[in-house]
């Protein structure tokens, strides 16, 4: 998760002077802006003209790939750069501003969702998809949970222009509702902490649902008389109700699938009540590095249900993803697959036996040796537990008696216990 550190205020007076620094050089030269329209994303907020990244970003790239959290609250921030450019200047004090988190700060990408210039203008902000809960470095302790909305301009003194207002209450709007949260009111939140935080860890905290920088944090921003404006800004956001959640499910058997079988992975694709036909869904692994490696894709029918059958080699976690939404995990269980090779079958008390075979869909076996009492009887005389890497196994063990004995290689799995075939010898004296 990115939690990063608010940012201070001399910070921000740098990145100003690297804006304005732009702004002398005519901007940074980009393509004329192309603006992302919506299709109704939601049917309770219509998306509004989002400039796309390819606007200002130029040849600058994020450093690594963006994680995803979820998006519970909107906190609007302010730039603190000057507030006499013009619309044409915008995109250039967006990529100096980027530069400087990049360059100066070392993180991975800008640090805020979404900017705003004077005039109305909503850029896109750190990569990831706008419809997505891409997590921004704004706002310690709160990213994984809020998106950020910054004006570009310094309000402390000077309040922000209607034309600023309106553009983040339709952004606000939008993109609330688009993952399922009303756009007014309050939420109660959990402090992630972290320096600059105003909240220790852990703490509950009734966070507005459009709330301003210092109400997580340690600053002054989003600027004196801009907290102030933001009563004036939620009731423009308005009450609209949230939209339908959208949930992917996932079902896996309760039975043990035998190692190399087929796994059926099932589940359904909604928004709310209804399925969402025709969407790409795709079964994930986990691997034992901790990456999700897909494994299968399948597309949802008319009523958003799924099937998928991956080979089944592996107990792990699974998971399903479509878009930005992904399943809960489940760790179907394995029935391994033992061999035994016969061992020798006459072995002189005090010396080893050599006991190999293969273990199949499980990290980690036991060798036991039991001693015949009776014909019914066989008490465990050794026993030696075997990490395994790969599925095959050599090691030698001792005969410490005489008589018959007999060797199995046993493992748990979905806590059931698997034996591989017996295999019997005879210790002699």
């Amino acid at each position: 998760m990115l939690e990063l550190l608010a940012i201070p205020g001399a910070v921000k007076r740098d990145a100003a002077r690297a804006s304005a620094r732009a702004i002398a050089d005519g901007g940074v030269h980009v393509a004329a802006p192309r603006a992302v329209t919506g299709d109704a994303a939601t049917p309770r907020a219509t998306q509004p003209t989002i400039i796309p990244r390819s606007a200002w970003a130029g040849n600058l790239k994020p450093k690594s790939s963006p994680s995803m959290g979820q998006v519970q609250v909107a906190f609007v921030h302010h730039t603190v750069n000057g507030n006499t450019y013009q619309p044409e200047q915008s995109a250039g004090i967006v990529r100096a501003i980027a530069e400087y988190h990049m360059d100066s700060n070392g993180w991975s990408d800008i640090g805020y969702n979404f900017l705003v210039d004077r005039y109305g203008q909503i850029f896109e902000g750190r990569a990831g998809g706008i419809d997505r809960p891409v997590i921004g470095a704004q706002a310690v302790g709160w990213n994984s949970f809020s998106t950020g909305i910054a004006i570009i301009g310094t309000f402390e003194s000077e309040a922000a222009p209607d034309a600023a207002l309106n553009a983040v209450a339709a952004l606000i709007r939008w993109k609330l509702a688009l993952h399922g949260v009303a756009t007014a009111g309050t939420v109660s939140l959990v402090s992630s902490g972290g320096a600059g935080n105003r909240w220790a860890k852990g703490a509950t905290v009734a966070m507005n649902r459009v709330s301003g920088h210092q109400d997580g944090c340690s600053t002054d921003c989003p600027g004196r008389t801009l907290y102030g404006q933001l009563p004036n800004l939620r009731s423009r956001v308005g009450g609209s109700a949230a939209a339908p959640p959208t949930t992917l499910s996932l079902t896996v058997p309760s039975t043990l699938v035998p190692y190399g079988g087929s796994l059926s992975v099932s589940g359904r694709l909604a928004v709310g009540s209804a399925g969402v036909g025709g969407a790409q869904v795709v079964v994930e692994k986990k691997s034992p590095s901790g990456a999700w490696v897909p494994m299968g894709s399948t597309t949802t029918d008319g009523n958003g249900n799924w099937d998928v059958g991956v080979s089944w080699k592996r107990a792990s976690p699974v998971r399903a993803r479509s878009g930005g939404v992904t399943s809960r995990q489940a760790t179907p269980g394995i029935q391994p697959r033992f061999s035994l090779t016969q061992p020798a079958r006459h072995v002189r008390k005090g010396n080893t036996v050599k006991v190999s075979g293969r273990a199949q869909g499980v990290d980690a076996i036991e060798i036991i040796i039991q001693q015949r009492k009776t014909r019914t009887s066989y008490p465990v005389v050794y026993r030696r537990k075997l990490k395994l890497d790969g599925s095959r196994f050599t090691l030698r063990v001792p005969v410490r008696r005489t008589g018959i004995q007999r060797v199995v290689a046993q493992a748990r799995s979905g806590g059931k216990l698997f034996q591989s075939p017996r295999r019997y010898l005879r210790g002699v004296g």
